[in-house]
């Protein structure tokens, strides 16, 4: 039986209302087990919706979130290598290797394509033919450049994935921390063939998601920032149905 990780990482939001044992139940239906792994900040919200002890998650961390006035990836990159170190010391200690690792935020739902079957099934035949090769797997939706990548989850072998732990300290050297095109240099800085790729899923943000449920789009880049800090789904909505 083939076998897959799924690295859930950053800030912990809409929790209630993520669908990743779906996507975890359509992999099982393919006969590929699944171990979910989860990196979250030490918060408040966190703390009163996840249990150390959860049985969805192979290993659960609450990590003190680090202080960083710049808006950029900086959180996303510390978090993203806490996740793979993680990941990797139970996969050594259990003797496990993954077919692939599913790295993602944790606010997004998924819904599986018409074709997912077949995308796949690609997929492992890029996996098989790159064995030997440290791979990242990006979604291949058209973007304003080449380094521009949407970060919000990627796919990676196990080489390539375990080559990313080291992406945060190698980024921090250079700076380059930017939305958007960091994951971009992280891949290049470690050393890892990039591949862009239809994935066999959609996956939209569920704050996107409840926005266009409400017809609603924020007024202004502050109240639009003020509803990204809101990690609980009823209180956004409530924000979201007066505003």
């Amino acid at each position: 039986m083939k076998k897959i990780a799924i690295e859930l990482f950053g800030q912990l939001r809409m929790w209630d209302s993520q669908n990743i044992l779906d996507l975890k139940e359509y992999l099982n239906s393919k006969d590929i087990a699944v171990d979910i792994f989860g990196t979250f900040w030490d918060d408040e919200y966190t703390n009163r919706t996840l249990d150390l002890s959860s049985n969805i998650f192979k290993k659960l961390q609450f990590l003190e979130e680090p202080e960083r006035d710049t808006a950029d990836l900086f959180k996303y990159f510390y978090s993203l290598s806490n996740s793979i170190k993680q990941r990797k010391i139970y996969q050594t200690k259990h003797n496990i290797n993954y077919d692939f690792i599913i790295h993602s935020r944790n606010d997004l739902e998924f819904t599986m394509r018409h074709n997912a079957d077949e995308l796949l099934n690609n997929l492992f035949d890029l996996l098989n033919n790159n064995k030997n090769h440290p791979s990242i797997f990006i979604c291949n939706e058209p973007r304003s450049s080449e380094d521009n990548i949407d970060d919000k989850i990627f796919i990676g072998n196990n080489l390539g994935s375990d080559n990313l732990e080291n992406s945060f300290d190698k980024l921090k050297s250079y700076d380059k921390f930017r939305y958007h095109t960091s994951l971009w240099h992280a891949i290049k800085l470690c050393n890892c063939f990039l591949f862009r790729v239809p994935l066999f899923f959609w996956f939209n943000i569920l704050r996107t998601k409840f926005f266009q449920e409400y017809n609603f789009k924020p007024k202004d880049h502050h109240e639009e920032a003020y509803l990204k800090s809101i990690q609980d789904t009823s209180l956004l909505k409530d924000k979201i149905s007066n505003l």
